[in-house]
């Protein structure tokens, strides 16, 4: 469903480009506002791009730890249901910080998962 609004309103950005426009992209970050891109295209496409990233980053982290093996969380120390747990209700929030928990998950933890799946394997 989040997929298929994020289509939709891109679709509907890609239509209602104004070259001539005074748009702002404001994004809230850790409870302040920051401006991302201000003025026409390139307002529009910092939009886009900051949607695509936005929901297909934490959508990678948490299907990929809902994949994983509980096994291989534990083997870790950690906890599969609270990480899983923990990027959707960031993702809920809606607070651009949720980014930053997916990307510790993808850089960090990743890939001490999959070596520890490999070496169960062998």
């Amino acid at each position: 469903m989040v997929l298929g609004v994020a289509v939709i309103a891109t679709f509907g950005l890609l239509i209602g480009l104004h070259p001539a426009g005074n748009s702002t992209v404001l994004i809230r970050f850790l409870g302040h506002h920051v401006v991302v891109a201000r003025g026409g295209d390139f307002a529009t496409v910092a939009l886009i791009v900051l949607l695509l990233v936005g929901i297909l980053l934490p959508a990678w982290a948490i299907i990929h730890a809902s994949r994983t093996p509980k096994s291989a969380f534990t083997s870790l120390g950690r906890s599969k249901g609270r990480w899983v747990a923990s990027m959707i209700v960031l993702f809920l929030v809606g607070d651009a910080s949720f980014l930053l928990l997916p990307i510790y998950y993808l850089i960090r933890v990743r890939p001490q998962l999959t070596r520890r799946r490999a070496t169960a394997l062998e």
